[in-house]
């Protein structure tokens, strides 16, 4: 461009804006960050927390929606409380008049005392004495056999089987005997007594106590109302006066039953239909947190809690404290701005430098200070998830170790057993010696023990009812007489009308086949259709094939299982985490320890998983201490439930200490600043005096003046230079490496767009810049300027240009106007009466996505858009002046779009004003026709094209010239 005066004075705004967005913009843009990513850490942990507690609300509606375990717990919560209070009868007769009142007509009682009597007050259907005594004693003989053992198989109790008939005639025609267990099963299992179809009441349900017993009867009416459900909402919305909890009923879902405010009705209907349709459990907006559940057919039960402000707004957690945040930081700018500017106390330039690597070393504190709540947070999570990993790890080591206690137990009855066998044949089974095999083997535990000899016949028997009932004795003979024939060498004959004969027979039968193999050791087999723990040892001479006697012990798999719990549980306590182990029955007929001592999450726990083999984990609070734990359902236990409990204590003991690191790490980084701005204030201090005498001595023209050599860092290479620049002031070369070094390359790649630039300067150091540079993943930005004039002036803008791009904020970088305008700033600043130059400039934008380019022009030729499909090359004709003309220019965006396949051509004024041999200038037609016929999908060659026109017409350059090509490739090509 030809050159232009222009002039313009120095201003501080520019630094002033740096110092600006240093320490007031970006630490304040960081703090808001951090106070946004709080707010979302804090909103998703309160999220969390209120999911859980409504799933556990939702799991309690679910129990209780059952409405024979409603009825069971109720009872149950009546009878315990009565066995616990002071005077039994009375608070008993007060519950059975509170339950009346509630319920008429739906219960009726009858009431025994201590010693069995009818207590007559309290009792509804009164006479029949004989039948209420009996009936009594058989409640009560079932009581004792399910607290003892509740495997028992009630149908083979006496009393139940002499009273059957009579019990039948009074509660009812389909009374099952073996269901009176039911009242005593714990989870699911549990509920009230079906014992007829036709009465009034049709279910009975009873418990046996040392102070008092009772009988209730249900009616059918009450069997079919969802008490339950009204009553465990009523106490969850005491309880938690926070959450809304509540259900509907079929098949008017979108209505709840439960009472509700009419603002939450429109926003819980679409819950509703949402989970209807789309099986979304969980519903959310910015007021409501709702979860929906089925708890029964028909019903669906939900939990909601209101998002208040003070807990979910992001205006009040975040905006807020910005505000008081910001306001405290720019009090802080301006003390600090009026202290140094009014010099109301001196400050070194040493504690100036400390102070400003303070300042600085916040910024990137405040950035770690939030990462690391993160990285507690996350840390947190790990250590729990870890924990409970190392719990479950636990369970199944110790059910692992289940296999170990046969062999434990077959080592101690082969040795007893093996003494045993050396003894003289009248004494091995003398009548004392059989006490005394006796007395050994009841440790074990055992459900049977037969000894048997080669006819046959029983030596002696031991057996235990339990619920599978048992096997005939004379099978249990037969079958010991026919692997005590086998291995003396004798087979069975087989016989086609004696069908125990061929299942008998080695041929058929593979427990006899492996008798002889798994003698002596403890293992699962299948008598008929139980399976069983067994054990046998055959006394006598194996080798000579002269075996007297087998002895058969057989075990329930959870009465073996129970032996196991038993021997290593205290052992299972000393563990590696310090972890409380428990253990419970499936059917949570025996706990370990007592189960009035589990914590009642963990009962519930597990009663969620006695129906699954996969494990569950979590926490709880008990006593007021958050526990972490995990349970599972035995895969070898296959009979138990198992536990480990850990305080979540000892996983915040171990954040705690990180904690204390970071923050130990972060006072020792302050610390390191405060030593290294002292000792950098010092070593800056020497070399700035040095450059002071440099600069002193330029001023006084005595050249001569040299810098002493210094170290080799900054401040020595700057000496270097320094003294470089001295010897060589007027050497232009300098400058020319140096404006060379501020343009970037020749091609460039952006997505779909491939660019190519090139700058051919008239003389040593041209005015014309370009440059290309991706601003983010989806914008790239493009500069092209013609500086008027050409030599070191010119060169000397073209490179304040480049520092103006480099240091303008990416804000400025994605939006052109806001870029032309801070460069016009910074040239109408330095304009004066000695420097009255200006320059033209483009600056572009655009979308490697949509191809949407932005540009906005400041006095520069127009941009051209080639289209080769229609063979037209067109101007975007968008003006404005140049930069450093006018105090307030107006430079605005202008948008256009480049379709695949054509290309825009960016181009300084040296071509258009080009000149050939008769003075004709090249002109903007002839280009544009030029840019149409020269034109190539490769910008490279499409610039050749271009130049090779150019060179041809022109005589001698006189002017710089610059062109920039940009194509948007067709997808096949990309």
């Amino acid at each position: 461009m030809k050159q232009l005066d222009h002039s313009g004075g120095v201003s501080k705004i520019p630094t002033r804006l740096i110092y600006i967005f240093c320490f007031l913009i970006f630490p304040l843009y960081i703090i808001y960050s951090g106070l946004d990513h709080l707010h979302l850490v804090k909103t998703g942990v309160i999220r969390q927390n209120s999911l859980n507690t409504m799933r556990r609300n939702l799991e309690q509606i679910e129990q209780y929606s059952s409405r024979s375990q409603y009825l069971h717990l109720l009872l149950k919560k009546i009878f315990d409380d009565t066995q616990a209070a002071a005077n039994p009868q009375e608070h008993l007769r007060h519950n059975i008049e509170n339950l009346k009142q509630r319920y008429p007509g739906d219960f009726e009682f009858i009431v025994w005392n201590a010693d069995g009597q009818v207590i007559q007050a309290l009792t509804d259907r009164k006479g029949f004495n004989y039948i209420l005594t009996r009936l009594y004693a058989v409640l009560a003989e079932v009581a004792v056999s399910m607290t003892n053992d509740r495997q028992t198989n009630i149908k083979e109790l006496s009393l139940v089987q002499d009273n059957l008939a009579l019990i039948r005639r009074y509660l009812g025609k389909i009374f099952l005997p073996e269901h009176l267990n039911l009242p005593y099963l714990a989870g699911k299992k549990a509920g009230p007594v079906l014992t007829d179809f036709g009465s009034s009441f049709n279910s009975v349900w009873y418990q046996i106590g040392e102070k008092i017993s009772f009988l209730c009867f249900i009616s059918d009416r009450m069997l079919k109302q969802h008490n339950g459900l009204m009553r465990i909402i009523e106490v969850l919305n005491r309880q938690s006066p926070d959450f809304i909890n509540g259900y509907t009923l079929s098949p008017d879902i979108a209505s709840p039953v439960t009472p509700l405010p009419n603002q939450y009705l429109p926003d819980l209907s679409r819950a509703l239909a949402e989970f209807e349709n789309l099986s979304d459990q969980v519903f959310e907006n910015d007021r409501l947190l709702i979860v929906i559940d089925v708890a029964q057919p028909g019903v669906r039960s939900f939990s909601m809690v209101e998002k208040k402000p003070s807990v979910w707004s992001r205006q009040i957690l975040v905006e807020q404290r910005f505000t008081v945040i910001a306001t405290l930081l720019v009090i802080f700018h301006i003390l600090l701005y009026f202290h140094l500017t009014y010099r109301v106390s001196f400050i070194s330039i040493r504690w100036k430098l400390t102070g400003l690597f303070i300042l600085a070393n916040l910024a990137p504190l405040s950035i770690l200070a939030f990462i690391a709540q993160d990285y507690l947070s996350n840390m947190r999570v790990s250590l729990r998830n870890e924990l409970q990993a190392d719990l479950l790890r636990q369970i199944r080591g110790f059910d692992m170790r289940y296999s170990q206690i046969k062999t434990d137990i077959a080592g101690k009855l082969n040795d007893y057993f093996a003494k045993i066998n050396q003894l003289p044949e009248s004494e091995k089974f003398s009548a004392s010696k059989i006490e005394e095999i006796k007395d050994f083997i009841r440790p074990f535990k055992a459900v049977e023990v037969y000894l048997i000899d080669t006819r046959g016949d029983l030596t002696f028997k031991e057996h235990r009812v339990t619920k599978d009932g048992r096997k005939s004795a004379s099978f249990i003979a037969q079958l010991g007489e026919a692997i005590l024939k086998f291995n003396n060498g004798i087979l069975i004959s087989r016989s086609k009308s004696d069908i125990f004969s061929a299942l008998l027979s080695p041929d058929n039968a593979e427990f006899i086949r492996d008798s002889y193999r798994l003698a002596g050791r403890i293992t699962t087999v299948n008598l008929g259709n139980l399976s069983k723990i067994s054990y046998w040892y055959i006394f006598g001479d194996r080798r000579n094939y002269r075996n007297t006697h087998i002895l058969m012990i057989i075990w329930d798999n959870d009465r073996f299982q129970e032996h196991y719990i038993e021997q290593y549980f205290a052992s299972a306590q000393k563990n590696p985490l310090n972890a409380q182990f428990i253990a419970q029955r499936t059917d949570a007929g025996r706990s370990w320890p007592e189960r009035n001592t589990i914590p009642p999450a963990i009962n519930k726990e597990f009663v969620r998983a006695s129906g699954f083999r996969d494990s569950h984990s979590g926490s709880f609070n008990h006593a007021g201490e958050t526990k972490i734990f995990a349970c599972a359902r035995g895969r070898n236990l296959d009979h138990m439930m198992l536990a480990f409990v850990c305080p979540q204590a000892t996983i915040e003991k171990r954040v705690d200490r990180i904690r204390l690191g970071m923050v130990a790490g972060a006072l020792i980084s302050l610390l390191l600043t405060i030593v290294i701005g002292q000792a950098l204030s010092t070593q800056f201090l020497k070399p700035i005096h040095l450059l002071g005498e440099g600069t002193m001595a330029i001023g006084a023209r005595r050249f001569s003046h040299r810098i002493p050599a210094g170290d080799e860092d900054e401040f020595g290479h700057l000496g270097s230079v320094f003294n470089r620049v001295i010897e060589g002031l007027g050497e232009l070369e300098v400058a020319r490496i140096v404006q060379e070094n501020l343009l970037p390359g020749n091609h460039f790649k952006a997505g779909p767009f491939t660019l190519y630039g090139k700058s051919v300067v008239m003389t040593t150091l041209g005015g014309d810049y370009y440059d290309c540079f991706a601003i983010d993943a989806k914008n790239w930005g493009v500069v092209i300027g013609d500086v008027a004039g050409h030599g070191v002036s010119a060169g000397l803008m073209m490179a304040m240009a480049k520092a103006g791009v480099l240091m303008a904020s990416d804000e400025e970088k994605r939006d052109p106007a806001a870029m032309v305008k801070r460069l016009h700033q910074i040239f109408f600043a330095i304009k004066n009466e000695k420097l009255k130059r200006m320059m033209t400039l483009q600056y572009f934008v655009f979308n490697l996505n949509t191809g949407v380019f932005r540009f906005a022009n400041a006095g520069h030729c127009f941009p051209v858009v080639v289209k080769p499909k229609t063979a037209t090359a067109e101007y975007i004709e968008h003006v404005a002046t140049p930069l450093g003309i006018g105090r307030k220019p107006k430079h605005l965006n202008y948008e256009f779009v480049i379709d695949k396949g054509e290309s825009l051509v960016l181009y300084t004024d040296g071509i258009a004003e080009a000149s050939n041999a008769e003075g004709e200038g090249f002109g903007y037609e002839r280009l544009r026709d030029l840019l149409v016929t020269a034109y190539d999908a490769d910008p490279e060659v499409y610039y050749r094209h271009i130049y090779e026109a150019y060179t041809q017409w022109i005589v001698s350059a006189d002017d710089d010239l610059t062109l920039i090509v940009i194509n948007r490739q067709h997808e096949h090509e990309t």
